[in-house]
């Protein structure tokens, strides 16, 4: 099964209200989605190099024959009681900080995950992380 997916960035220059027709998505990059979801374990929690709270973050996902052109979207889930999943977004005394890097390099496009957050908002082995990617062909 494919999606294609349209990608279309709008800004709005003109300094007035969009008039009909100023938002057109006629032309934009027309890419596939790729939805990643991935279980953390404890050997990805860390400072250490190649674990998540890295300044380099942790390797979350590779693409090969195609390049990461965006990420749609990224959300936390943590496991919770009577096989619940939460979503990870703020907690009493911390927010979640979740980023990512995209880099290329010999064919391979691979994209980074990283936790800068601190206190509660830290994210732990068992959680759920799940990235939507837009994949191109160049």
């Amino acid at each position: 099964m494919v999606q294609s997916v349209r990608h279309v960035d709008l800004t709005n220059t003109t300094g007035a209200a969009v008039a009909v027709g100023g938002a057109s998505t006629k032309i934009g990059q027309d890419y596939c989605e790729i939805n990643v979801k991935r279980t953390l374990v404890a050997a990805d929690v860390g400072t250490g190099a190649g674990q998540l709270r890295h300044a380099q973050g942790m390797i979350f996902a590779e693409v090969y024959g195609g390049v990461i052109k965006g990420v749609v979207s990224m959300q936390v889930f943590r496991p919770g009681a009577n096989s619940f999943f939460y979503k990870f977004d703020y907690l009493t005394d911390a927010t979640a900080n979740d980023g990512y890097a995209i880099t290329n390099s010999n064919g391979v496009s691979t994209l980074r995950f990283r936790d800068g957050a601190a206190g509660n908002g830290i994210l732990a082995a068992n959680d759920l992380v799940v990235i939507k990617l837009e994949i191109g062909n160049s």
